[in-house]
């Protein structure tokens, strides 16, 4: 029988997208409560859940998985199965998905107080925020409260609520680059390095306050750990962000001799790419440090990048 020939059939029924799952996040089927409280794998969780039931995301789930996994056996009609299903999942999504964030727009923060819709903007939240220099809803004060009235904030809510300002704080400085007006330009730059040393302290604060708790969660070798670490070096991402848009535009005399300096910082994100790297981490591990290990490479260059994993090479190298 030809390999093409496998797919009479569903891919979900010849079990690919189960292939994928243990190869993009090998632990993922052991996903404690305390790993998803760090975690942004949310998603994956539901995904699987409700896979059975969304025919648009069962066609979804087979493109990619078929595409992924033809792509690491190197196999070429598993390539082109995956971009032919995926054409019919887009058409078939399209009819009632115009997008996550956008849909979020048109609906309240009262939708999304129960456990599944709560699951989905808890991630949901981080990705509008990363690489974005706009200010976006979910920094209103009625998105960062109301989802939150029966359940309890973990350390990663808390976190992203301080990280959802750094896009408006973006947004704020190319505003006040691109209409420079003499003397009101100097104060809206100082009001500029306040706001950026605030956004700074509440995200140190909020490391003294969660610091044994993910300390302790870190040093478990499962999903646990892996998830704990990720939601650090997101941490130590948007401090060395924060820190190198301060230096860049010369605030040197804001920032407080004793604090930790962005080598530091940088090398706080660049130690654990060794966990992310490794092959229990799965494909999730190598997707997720991307964010953070580009940011510390474009603020933070290290001298010499061999004792860090191959990944820091290749960022390093995009970037130059």
């Amino acid at each position: 029988m030809s390999d093409s020939k496998l797919l009479n059939g569903t891919v979900y029924e010849l079990k690919y997208v189960d292939v994928f799952w243990e190869m993009y996040l090998p632990d993922s089927r052991n996903f404690t409560p305390e790993a998803r409280q760090y975690s942004i794998a949310g998603w994956a969780l539901l995904a699987q859940k409700w896979v059975h039931y969304d025919g648009a995301l069962k066609l979804a789930l087979g493109a990619i998985s078929l595409n992924t996994i033809g792509q690491e056996l190197g196999k070429q009609w598993m390539i082109q199965e995956g971009r032919e299903l995926y054409g019919a999942a887009l058409q078939d999504w399209s009819g009632h998905v115009s997008g996550e964030e956008a849909i979020m727009m048109l609906t309240k923060p009262e939708n999304y107080i129960n456990r599944d819709a709560h699951d989905l903007l808890c991630d949901g939240r981080l990705r509008s925020s990363t690489f974005a220099r706009k200010k976006c809803f979910f920094n209103d004060h009625a998105w960062k409260t109301v989802p939150w009235w029966r359940i309890r904030k973990t350390e990663k809510d808390k976190l992203i609520d301080i990280i959802l300002e750094v896009p408006e704080l973006l947004e704020s400085l190319d505003n006040t680059i691109s209409t420079y007006d003499g003397e009101q330009h100097i104060v809206n730059m100082q009001t500029l390095s306040a706001r950026l040393l605030r956004c700074e302290e509440q995200l140190e604060n909020w490391q003294k306050q969660a610091s044994q708790q993910l300390m302790i969660g870190e040093e478990t070798q499962d999903a646990t750990g892996l998830a704990a670490s990720h939601l650090m070096s997101i941490y130590w991402a948007y401090r060395v962000l924060i820190r190198g848009v301060l230096e860049n535009y010369q605030f040197y005399q804001e920032i407080p001799a004793s604090a930790i300096s962005l080598s530091e910082m940088r090398d706080n994100i660049l130690r654990r790419t060794v966990r992310f790297s490794s092959a229990k981490s799965g494909w999730f591990g190598k997707q997720i440090i991307g964010f953070p290990v580009g940011v510390a490479m474009r603020f933070a260059p290290p001298a010499r990048t061999g004792e860090y994993p191959a990944i820091c090479e290749t960022v390093s190298a995009r970037l130059s």
